[in-house]
């Protein structure tokens, strides 16, 4: 998971996709009964590229990460 500032998840997931990258947000995981207030992210599957495709997909994710 990948916390991102607040107001910047639907951005980072359309950027996301726009690189070929399939990530969730952490709003689609919310806990009905938590008190907490609600984090924006990125939920980030770390075992489906392959070794020597891992650099490229790591680049695509910081591109579509929000400027801070």
């Amino acid at each position: 998971m990948l916390e991102l500032p607040a107001g910047t998840e639907e951005a980072a997931l359309r950027a996301a996709r726009r690189q070929g990258l399939a990530l969730d947000g952490l709003a689609a995981y919310p806990h009905p009964d938590s008190a907490m207030p609600r984090r924006e992210g990125l939920v980030i599957g770390y075992g489906t590229p392959s070794e020597h495709a891992f650099g490229a997909a790591l680049d695509a994710l910081c591109l579509a990460l929000p400027d801070r």
